[in-house]
């Protein structure tokens, strides 16, 4: 008998040590050379000078074992302090955009040019160039001012780039001066028409029937009536019957009438007065205030004050007019001053045209587009006369000599004896120039 024999082969695998983590350690020492043997820690320290930061990597394996790698020194110290660096260059430009309106007129506009090295002013040289040939912008120097006068044909459409360019000790700036054509908006729809403030009227006028409106969409007419001494509101649209008078239980329930506020017993009288044709009218005082009271226009007792306004071919006898705005011819019989005088002006700022004596006198920065003219009388009476000291509010406001010349010598303040005349505009963005003329002496 034979029997069968079956072989079986096992196989054994080595399983390998594989790397679990690892994680970066730091420590500080004073030493470049022998690395530390404590302090080490998963977070870098702050740096200070004289000491070196150290690394090594905490390396742990699938069974467990850790080991460390050789430590590294990665920071020096601080280094030898280095060279003062050279005075940067500086350029300062009175505009760094033109946002031009499109007129039917030439456009004009004036861009001042300073080079700075630090804080000293230096000499340049300088180009200008514009792609757009509706656009012209000439360089112009005069006194030493750099200038650039930009002029843009009338209705021209320009949305483009002045290139200006500097060069100082061979080296090159340029500074870009977009240019933007901006147009008004198209004419939006006419709204609806809103409904017309009737009344007050009696309430006892309103026969039965009658149709009082609220105001609402659609409606023509927002009511106002008088009931028991009483001014009421409707604010809500119904028609009159005997026992839906304001106050009344069928009021309450529909809400029909609100006691009127002030503000519309005044809406009310206003629209009255406006809307009537007055061809006589006896009053002993008219009288206008603002928001906040003040008066700003009042006639009484044949006097009129005015210290805000608009007048157009106006005659008055008598009055006071306080900044006010006089359009067309101004013809008078006689023109007096009221003067600021006096030795002592100190730091008030003048409000007057005319000014007497020896102040001083501070002249006002004048909003954009505004035109100002101003007298200075400053007789020489003794040969101990002061003169009078005139100088400019603004910082960067400035006098300046009449003469032919574009641009002259401009002075912050200048001394008056005698008479002297000036013009002041502000005509180049938020600078005041006042141009004066010879001074005359006493």
């Amino acid at each position: 008998m034979i029997m069968a024999v079956k072989t079986l082969l096992i196989h054994f695998l080595k399983l390998g040590v594989g790397i679990a983590s690892t994680e970066m350690e730091y420590a500080d020492s004073t030493s470049c050379d022998t690395p530390p043997t404590t302090g080490w820690q998963t977070t870098p320290p702050q740096w200070q000078d004289g000491h070196y930061i150290w690394t090594r990597t905490h390396i742990t394996y699938t069974n467990g074992k850790e080991t460390y790698t050789s430590p590294v020194c990665t920071t020096g110290s601080q280094g030898e302090p280095g060279n003062d660096g050279q005075d940067a260059i500086t350029i300062n430009l009175s505009l760094t955009a033109i946002n031009h309106k499109k007129s039917t007129v030439f456009g004009s506009y004036v861009i001042y040019a300073h080079m700075f090295k630090g804080n000293t002013e230096v000499s340049f040289s300088y180009k200008a160039s514009c792609q757009d040939d509706n656009v012209q912008c000439t360089p112009v120097k005069i006194g030493g001012l750099v200038s650039f006068k930009v002029g843009i044909k009338a209705g021209a459409v320009v949305n483009s780039m002045i290139t200006l360019t500097f060069i100082y000790k061979g080296v090159t700036y340029t500074r870009s001066i977009p240019i933007t054509t901006v147009s008004d908006g198209d004419k939006g729809d006419q709204g609806e028409r809103g409904a017309v403030l009737r009344g007050p009227q009696l309430w006892s006028d309103c026969g039965v029937g009658y149709c009082f409106e609220a105001g609402e969409t659609g409606k023509e007419w927002k009511d106002t009536v008088i009931y028991n001494d009483n001014t009421y509101s409707c604010v809500k649209s119904h028609v009159k019957t005997a026992d839906n008078y304001p106050g009344s239980a069928d009021d309450i329930n529909n809400g029909y009438w609100r006691v009127g506020s002030p503000i519309e017993l005044i809406v009310a009288n206003i629209i009255m007065s406006r809307y009537q044709l007055v061809k006589n009218l006896g009053v002993e005082t008219i009288e206008m205030k603002d928001a906040d009271g003040n008066i700003v226009f009042r006639a009484k007792d044949g006097e009129v004050l005015a210290n805000k306004g608009t007048f157009n071919n106006i005659v008055c006898d008598h009055g006071e007019f306080t900044n006010a705005v006089v359009t067309g011819d101004l013809n008078l019989s006689t023109l007096r001053y009221l003067a600021n005088e006096g030795g002592n002006m100190g730091a008030a700022v003048m409000a007057k045209a005319f000014n007497l004596g020896y102040g001083p006198f501070i002249l006002p920065h004048l909003n954009d587009n505004e035109c100002m003219r101003v007298v200075f009388y400053n007789p020489v009476i003794t040969r101990s006369s002061l003169p009078a000291k005139v100088s400019c509010q603004g910082s960067n406001d400035v006098l300046m000599p009449a003469s032919n010349i574009y641009i002259s010598t401009s002075y912050r303040q200048i001394e008056v004896t005698g008479w002297c005349e000036m013009i002041g505009s502000n005509l180049t963005s938020g600078k005041t120039t006042w141009i004066y003329n010879n001074i005359v002496q006493s």
